[in-house]
């Protein structure tokens, strides 16, 4: 555990109950003379170098790396457990890697420690920022974006799962929760459903036609061609029949039906075509 936890107190309640525990020190929660950075042994101690104190099952170790770091444990640990472990210092102007002494105390807490960290780390690495007083709106955030990091989680542990990175795996979880669809209450503007290219190949759906109570223009026609129908999943109007199968299995759908008596309409279903004498008619 981190250093927000760890207390002698805890560590002796929790080696009565038979549980070991290893743990950073704050060093207000011990001692002086053990582990405040302020006194005389602590202060001239080299790197590498690190103090003793037992009390008990109760072992406290205070090693300098950089700085002073206090560690309280009730695992078995001693000196002879140090262990060698390389870093870069300065000797004339050049990085040089070099072997210092480190306590086994904190090998075991490496190995062991991090998890709630790296689940902090995960949950805000992409969080929603926000300010306000409400504050359950923060929890239910925070909750949304553990409940994001378990999932990529458990995909990564799937059997057949891709390496993908955070930013991918919430992009395409976006993607499959909106569907296309648009959520966007503006006020005086009509919602316009967001175009999705694959909706309309997505077998997940059952798509099938459902009849309206107007007529509109088919999508699918080149002509203007008015019908009642539309897909009850896409939401576009269209004909029972070859529409229906040609928009939902090619890419290309459009279909130009010359026994149609409509006037040709634009491809992308805009404007109004030109239609000749209608100018001279209107001034007529």
């Amino acid at each position: 555990m981190d250093n927000y936890y760890t207390s002698v107190a805890l560590f002796e309640e929790l080696e009565d109950r038979k549980t070991l525990a290893c743990g950073t020190m704050w060093s207000n929660r011990l001692p002086k003379e053990i582990c405040e950075l302020k006194e005389k042994c602590v202060k001239e101690l080299e790197r590498e170098e690190f103090l003793y104190r037992q009390k008990g099952r109760l072992t406290c170790v205070t090693w300098r790396d950089r700085k002073p770091v206090s560690f309280l444990a009730t695992i078995p640990t001693s000196e002879a457990d140090s262990t060698v472990v390389q870093r870069s210092v300065k000797v004339n102007g050049r990085w040089v890697k070099k072997d210092f002494a480190r306590p086994g105390v904190v090998d075991l807490y490496n190995n062991y420690m991090g998890g709630v960290d790296v689940s902090d780390q995960r949950a805000v690495a992409y969080a929603r920022l926000m300010k306000g007083v409400v504050w359950y709106y923060k929890v239910f955030f925070y909750m949304v974006e553990v409940c994001v990091s378990n999932a990529q989680i458990l995909q990564t542990k799937s059997q057949e799962h891709t390496t993908m990175r955070s930013f991918d795996f919430r992009k395409n979880l976006i993607t499959q929760l909106v569907q296309g669809r648009c959520f966007r209450k503006d006020t005086g503007l009509p919602q316009l459903p967001v175009p999705l290219p694959d909706i309309r190949f997505n077998r997940d759906h059952f798509h099938y036609l459902v009849t309206n109570e107007t007529r509109s223009t088919c999508k699918v026609h080149v002509q203007r061609v008015k019908t009642v129908y539309s897909c009850a999943i896409c939401g576009v109007r269209m004909c029972p029949d070859p529409c229906f199968k040609r928009f939902h299995t090619m890419q290309d759908y459009f279909l130009d039906d010359a026994t149609c008596d409509g006037p040709r309409r634009l491809k992308e279903g805009r404007g109004r075509p030109f239609q000749r004498g209608r100018r001279r008619t209107l001034q007529s």
